[in-house]
């Protein structure tokens, strides 16, 4: 984080985080209904930045319930969408969003998947995915503990 009040502000205000503590100026802890985020102000190269957006990679991953609920929720409050909520060819619904230093957050839930065509049971067959650490959230069922900084 380069400016480790403005980033509680924009956790607190636009996703919907409370601050758990501060730790003189440059260690913090946010967290929504039991998903804690540590931020921690060490500034990141623009290099960095551009190369972990340009592929994509995540800085902390929420596996939750209720992905739709939260998307309108933090499109409302104005948060950095940078990648829209849709359905993943792995059975995940998901969006990302990029917090004022550009980290991505991806917000995800497990979907089902049909069985396969041969199948005729008719059982829907739950995608095995590997499943974070996550607490309990009015919208995110699981959460995962994650480290940015």
């Amino acid at each position: 984080m380069d400016d480790l009040d403005a980033a509680i502000a924009y956790y607190r205000d636009k996703l919907g985080f409370e601050v758990d503590f501060t730790y003189e100026s440059f260690y913090a802890s946010v967290s929504r209904d039991g998903l804690p985020i540590h931020l921690k102000r060490a500034p990141k190269t623009v290099s960095d930045r551009a190369h972990r957006k340009q592929h994509e990679h995540l800085d902390a991953y929420a596996a939750i319930t209720g992905v739709e609920a939260l998307y309108e929720e933090l499109k409302s409050r104005g948060a950095r969408i940078t990648k829209p909520l849709e359905e993943r060819p792995w059975g995940h619904k998901d969006f990302y969003v990029e917090d004022i230093d550009e980290y991505i957050l991806c917000f995800s839930e497990q979907k089902t998947l049909t069985a396969p065509a041969n199948d005729q049971s008719g059982h829907r067959y739950p995608l095995a995915f590997q499943r974070n650490l996550f607490l309990p959230h009015s919208k995110c069922a699981d959460a995962a503990f994650a480290r940015i900084g």
